[in-house]
């Protein structure tokens, strides 16, 4: 039985030691998937507020585009009204309506006034 009782021990051991193996290379590969998935989070974290600072920078850039047109924009009006002389807009629109008009006649066929019948022309 001494033999017998070394080969049940020997595979007894065998099997505690494969099974004490397997459990710490299984703890092993969680940490490290563990260690992954924070790695991995923390940068998408990151990347999260990259996207939200370049969006907010991205709209204060349009809001001053949008100031900037406004300021262009009232300028341009300001310019006009400072620079232009109500005499000279009114004699343009004055022109602009006789180039209309002449144009407009131009256009008109020219229409002879009615003359009388040939058969009954007046006899001298």
């Amino acid at each position: 039985m001494e033999l017998s009782t070394l080969i049940l021990g020997t595979a007894v051991g065998a099997i505690i030691g494969a099974l004490v193996t397997w459990l710490a290379l299984r703890n092993t590969s969680q940490t490290e998937l563990q260690k992954k998935y924070e790695a991995l989070k923390a940068t998408h974290e990151t990347y999260q507020v990259q996207v939200n600072n370049h969006f907010q920078h991205t709209s204060e850039l349009i809001e001053s585009l949008n100031e900037r047109y406004q300021a262009v924009n009232l300028h341009i009006a300001k310019g006009i009204d400072e620079l232009t002389q109500p005499d000279a807009l009114v004699n343009q629109t004055r022109d602009q309506e006789g180039q209309i008009a002449d144009q407009s006649k131009q256009d008109e066929p020219e229409i002879e006034p009615p003359s009388a019948p040939r058969d009954y022309a007046e006899k001298h």
